[in-house]
């Protein structure tokens, strides 16, 4: 059991049980605040972690084969990288902003030089979308998919950081999209991509954040803590300072939670698991109930007390 921070090794301090609650199996782990920065941590990693990474854990969206869906989405990602139109405005305004994306245009790419790596990527979402946009020096990896996945323009690889440090790979940008949390040691693996990582190279992490309204709100039903795959839950400024002390400097952040911190968990709060909860991109986004806990979201973002932040790190 883990008596320290995973984050900045501080003490621990007010344990408390959090049920696993994606899939309903309802097993009990302990989790603790850091005394110093206030970020969450998961005191003993289950031996069998995988069994909570059942097979239809990850959900992989596939291109569309309806091309006025594509022209549409190309048009809204083209709009989230900054290359705004009339069109991709009124998208964005129906079905919001990708942050990813957002995140990478605040970086001013050069779509045919700068190298772009996604970690814990899955079958490529994201690659998927900049591939569409017309980068051509993308790449991904995640140790969990079962082999290397060859696309037409780019590769994904069954691979971990440490793999490319051994490799003495190099990029100009780095994406850990929701992979942060999942991470049994986050500070080694911060130092890891800071090799990785070319001069001013950006990395920009997307994860949820312990100091939020949320977390006061729904305690142990937030959906956010996911036990027990969510290892470490950094609070903001646990991360600025660890990763300024490291050789980062923070350029640029936003908070981007939605709805869904407060209708899943307040289904959690009922005992409803998620994979019952039968969610979607209507439900979340324009029910009456959704509308309203989505004008309260945003009113946390702007106060920074929003359950989850994509932030933009450079090597100094």
């Amino acid at each position: 059991m883990d008596t320290k921070c995973r984050l900045c090794f501080t003490e621990l301090e007010d344990t408390f049980h959090v049920e696993e609650m994606m899939f309903g199996i309802k097993e009990s782990f302990e989790y603790s605040i850091c005394k110093n920065c206030k970020s969450l941590s998961l005191d003993k990693i289950p031996d069998n972690i995988s069994k909570y990474y059942p097979e239809n854990y990850y959900s992989f969206a596939e291109q569309s084969s309806n091309k006025l869906i594509n022209w549409v989405s190309k048009k809204k990602c083209a709009n989230d990288l900054g290359n705004t139109s009339f069109i991709g405005k009124i998208i964005r305004l129906i079905a919001g902003r990708n942050s990813n994306l957002y995140a990478i245009g605040l970086c001013k790419p050069d779509k045919d030089k700068t190298s772009i790596l996604d970690v814990g990527c899955g079958e490529g979402y994201l690659l998927d979308k900049l591939d569409v946009q017309g980068f051509n020096s993308i790449s991904g990896i995640d140790p969990y998919i079962f082999e290397d996945i060859h696309k037409p323009n780019y590769k994904i690889y069954k691979k971990s950081i440490e793999d490319l440090v051994e490799e003495k790979l190099k990029f100009d940008i780095i994406i850990l999209s929701h992979v942060f949390e999942h991470l049994e040691h986050p500070k080694t693996s911060l130092e890891n991509i800071l090799k990785l990582l070319n001069p001013k190279g950006y990395l920009i992490l997307r994860t949820p954040m312990s100091m939020c309204f949320a977390f006061n709100k729904y305690g142990k039903n937030w959906f956010q803590i996911d036990a027990p795959r969510h290892i470490l839950i950094p609070s903001f400024p646990g991360l600025k300072n660890i990763c300024e002390s490291m050789g980062y400097d923070l350029k640029y952040y936003f908070f981007d939670s939605d709805s869904k911190q407060f209708l899943i968990s307040e289904n959690y709060k009922k005992g409803i698991p998620l994979i019952s909860q039968k969610l979607n991109f209507i439900k979340t986004r324009f029910y009456p109930k959704a509308i309203y806990f989505g004008l309260k979201a945003h009113k946390l973002n702007t106060k920074n007390l929003g359950d989850q932040s994509t932030i933009v790190f450079q090597k100094k």
